[in-house]
């Protein structure tokens, strides 16, 4: 039973499969690019956040460093060397400095007394302030001392520097820092683009906010905190977390390094990041499906084109199948596949080859059956079963032969492969031998051929040699390529005993004569004592095909070599 299309995938399905595969390697590597453009992305982004947080940082830092080096200067005055009576210079200048700077400046005596406070009007006595933490940890480190955030207090962050005489702090002189001030220095520092900019104390809480809300003064979020103690270890961090106000950030986070455990923070809300990066990803989405788009019409375009030829071919092969070849028009090319145009050639070069079969089938069988009625007509016998089995023997040679030659599609055939058919009997019994090189018959040469032999290996077991246990038959064969013929020797030994050659020529004998004579040939009969010798002389080029060689066999059977 022939197979079926049915449950079967169309060449357009196979065509869009092999465009999505193909697609596949496309979309990995524009998904490889967008990922690294969204890396890209984020890095940028980070980057600037932190361009900005290090921008702030070093101008909280010179905004630090101005009001110290204005402490430094004025505690290296002379003017202090006894801060408890200060020289009136000494006074003038640091206030001149407040009028010049809006640096509220005081000078204070270890003991806490307040001896100057530029922002008190002049001739205001001292006073006594109990010392506060600053002030005790200047005092006890003789280093520059900035405070964090006291909010109980009012909101202002004390830098304290003090003064050292003879390895001895005799004094100290401090000024403040407004939150108005730092405000401002982030307001100037802050570009649109970032959501806040925050000054962070070293306890965690927001000293400082652009834009300015209800959060200053209170505790960062623990997420910032945390990124505020690796950057005391030196370390920049971009953190993403969540603000005081509930908004997703990315913020970048740096050090102050002359406000230890101090740190800037700028943030910009994650939407304008993901915004930013939803770009590259819609020209993903929207240009992949133009391109999938694009590339299965182009391909069901193709499949199309593909599908056209190949159903006209088939439809003609069908017609072909079932011998409608005529009147019927073979597909129209040239196509513009090279594939498809060689199957169109391939299919009418078959059309016309079963064509010429057909023509070729229909000539044999016609001669076929004008042998049969000759073998029919002039055979002879003493009885009816004696007729029919005479009939029957020569029918069934024709048989063979003919079968011979439809197994090998009407080319033609070996001839050791026609006489092994033809004298397989006595093959198999050891009473005949064959001995010759390859020899490929044409297809009219070989229903003769086969003849010739039946009515040898007949005429052998009924009188020569085959109709005794002992005798035996050698057929050989040759190529006389300068006359160009094949010589055929059939010789009988160890047969009856022949007294004299046969008196009358039988129905066999003219077979094999009339089946030379058809192929142009001449024969020589020699009766001899010991059996007959017969030596047939056949012309090449009515006998060989074009190639003297067998055809090849089909690639699912194996060449059986010549023994």
């Amino acid at each position: 039973m022939l197979p079926t299309n049915r449950r079967r995938p169309s060449l357009r399905a196979y065509a869009l499969g092999l465009t999505a595969l193909a697609m596949i390697p496309t979309f990995g590597v524009g998904a490889g690019t967008v990922f690294l453009v969204l890396r890209d992305l984020r890095q940028t982004f980070e980057m600037r956040l932190g361009d900005t947080a290090d921008a702030v940082a070093v101008a909280l830092n010179r905004h630090l460093e101005v009001r110290r080096a204005v402490l430094d200067t004025l505690a290296q005055s002379s003017g202090l060397d006894r801060p408890e009576v200060p020289d009136p210079r000494f006074v003038r200048h640091a206030r001149n400095t407040d009028a010049a700077l809006g640096l509220p400046i005081s000078l204070r005596l270890p003991d806490g007394t307040v001896m100057l406070r530029t922002d008190e009007p002049p001739g205001t006595q001292p006073h006594y302030v109990p010392p506060d933490r600053a002030f005790e940890r200047a005092l006890t480190t003789r280093l520059p001392t900035l405070d964090n955030l006291e909010v109980a207090q009012a909101r202002i962050l004390p830098l304290i520097v003090p003064v050292v005489r003879n390895d001895e702090v005799v004094g100290l002189l401090a000024t403040r820092l407004s939150q108005a001030s730092l405000t401002a220095l982030l307001k100037e520092a802050r570009p649109d683009t970032v959501l806040f900019a925050n000054i962070v104390d070293g306890n965690g809480r927001v000293v400082a906010r652009d834009p300015v809300n209800q959060n200053v003064g209170n505790m960062a979020p623990d997420w910032i905190r945390a990124a505020q103690l690796d950057t005391a270890t030196g370390h920049e961090r971009i953190a993403r977390g969540r603000s005081l106000a509930g908004v997703d950030i990315l913020a970048a986070v740096r050090p102050v390094p002359d406000a230890p455990g101090w740190a800037v923070v700028v943030a910009a809300p994650l939407a304008d990041y993901e915004k930013m990066a939803s770009l590259p990803l819609r020209s993903l989405v929207l240009g992949g499906a133009v391109i999938l788009l694009g590339a299965f019409a182009a391909a069901f375009a193709m499949a199309r084109r593909l599908t056209q030829p190949i159903v006209a071919l088939t439809r003609h092969a069908e017609r072909v199948a079932l011998g409608v070849t005529r009147p019927v028009a073979p597909p129209a090319g040239p196509f513009v596949v090279k594939e498809l145009e060689a199957l169109r050639l391939a299919l009418l070069r078959a059309e016309e080859h079963q064509r010429l079969l057909v023509q070729e089938v229909n000539h044999r069988a016609k001669n076929l059956l004008a042998v049969v009625q000759s073998v029919v007509n002039i055979t002879k016998a003493e009885s009816i079963p004696q007729f029919v089995r005479a009939v029957t023997a020569r029918i069934f040679a024709l048989a063979r032969a003919h079968s011979l030659l439809a197994q090998h599609g009407w080319h033609g055939a070996e001839l050791r492969l026609v006489a092994a058919r033809e004298l397989e009997t006595f093959l198999a019994s050891g009473h005949l031998i064959l001995d010759g090189p390859p020899v490929a018959l044409a297809a009219t040469a070989v229903q003769p051929v086969s003849m010739i032999l039946h009515e040898l290996a007949t005429n052998a077991a009924k009188h020569g040699a085959l109709s005794q246990p002992s005798g035996r038959v050698r057929l050989t064969w040759r190529i006389a390529a300068q006359a160009e013929e094949l010589a055929l020797h059939w010789e009988e030994r160890f047969g009856p005993l022949l007294a004299a050659p046969p008196t009358r020529k039988g129905f066999g004998i003219r077979m094999v004569d009339n089946s030379v004579a058809q192929l142009g040939g001449r024969i020589e009969r020699h009766w001899l004592v010991t059996g007959l010798a017969c030596a047939i002389s056949l012309p090449l080029p009515r006998i060989l095909r074009e190639l003297v060689r067998a055809p090849e066999p089909p690639p699912d059977e194996p060449v059986t070599p010549d023994r």
